[in-house]
């Protein structure tokens, strides 16, 4: 009688479990989740990680925060911030830590004060036409990363021109290319970037035609 009791008190407080007196289990609503109508073992259940996420999930209300985070319509499991475009797990801890968050704030304030306005999800790769400051921000980023590319890319080739090694240095011998015996400069079939292989082309035809003189 005292287990009944107990189990009876445990059915009363969580009202997602529910008895089924025939088969003498008791299942949960949130997860489908059988186990035997005994008090202990539904204790364990509603003590676990998995029954207490479940049900804060139940218990948060997602709808106060519309319309500025909605359900997903592309990610079903998750939601998406049309503030700063943004989407999070469906758990309450990770969207009040988005809530909180700086970038959050500053949309909100950007959006209440007429500067920004929601964003849509998108499902293709274009950003939504009414949001033009979205637009422009994007593109000046992405411009920025093309500068930044542009300028890495020069910096290699002087890199690589300051490491070649003068004319007067390099190692001259007989060598033959498509049945013709020339004097050049030795080549592993010009491998390398495309400035080093056009350097080193270059030295080899001054040696070649060198050679042409001497004979």
């Amino acid at each position: 009688m005292e287990v009944e009791s107990a189990l009876e008190g445990l059915l009363a407080t969580f009202p997602e479990l529910k008895l089924h007196a025939g088969k003498g289990v008791v299942v949960c609503s949130l997860s489908h989740h059988e186990m035997p109508g005994r008090a202990e073992v539904v204790r364990a259940y509603v003590d676990g990680k998995k029954f207490r996420t479940l049900k804060a999930e139940k218990d948060f209300d997602f709808g106060r925060l519309q319309p500025y985070i909605i359900p997903s319509r592309k990610r079903k499991r998750q939601l998406f911030c049309a503030l700063t475009n943004r989407y999070m797990n469906r758990k309450p801890a990770e969207v009040e830590l988005h809530l909180k968050g700086k970038r959050y704030r500053r949309a909100l304030d950007n959006y209440n004060a007429g500067r920004l306005s929601l964003f849509e999800e998108r499902f293709g790769k274009k950003w939504p036409a009414g949001n033009t400051a979205a637009v422009g921000n994007k593109e000046e980023e992405m411009e920025g990363e093309r500068k930044e590319e542009g300028n890495d890319r020069d910096e290699e080739e002087k890199e690589e021109i300051s490491e070649l090694p003068p004319v007067s240095t390099m190692k001259s011998r007989r060598v033959v290319h498509h049945g013709v015996r020339r004097k050049g400069v030795e080549l592993s079939r010009c491998s390398g970037p495309p400035t080093k292989r056009r350097q080193l082309h270059a030295v080899s035809g001054l040696k070649h035609n060198r050679a042409k003189h001497e004979l």
